[in-house]
């Protein structure tokens, strides 16, 4: 907590190809699991924003030769970072230490 770093896991998943719907969760150590679900995907980018007292906010990217690395940055549950992560099965899933600060 505090102004440190915060380590932890990211996941993305395109969950429907025909809509372009990504989902992303991100699992801080000592801080609840967050996870985004069904913001849409276009150009290779997504993002979705709430704004007010307790922001939730997440935006990224897709980049590599195919696709399969994502990076991005978030606020919520009071913490505000970046994250990254790298396809490791061919089923779409990516998981990758990331981390937050």
């Amino acid at each position: 907590g505090g102004n440190g770093r915060v380590r932890g896991g990211a996941t993305r998943e395109i969950t429907d190809l025909q809509t372009a719907k990504v989902d992303v969760t991100l699992s801080p150590e000592d801080y609840p699991e967050m996870t985004w679900n069904g913001i849409p995907l276009a150009d290779g980018k997504f993002s979705y924003e709430r704004l007010g007292s307790d922001s939730d906010y997440i935006k990224g990217e897709l980049y590599g030769p195919e696709v399969q690395e994502t990076g991005g940055v978030f606020e919520r549950n009071r913490l505000i970072g970046a994250f990254g992560a790298k396809q490791v099965e061919a089923k779409g899933e990516t998981d990758d230490e990331g981390s937050t600060e």
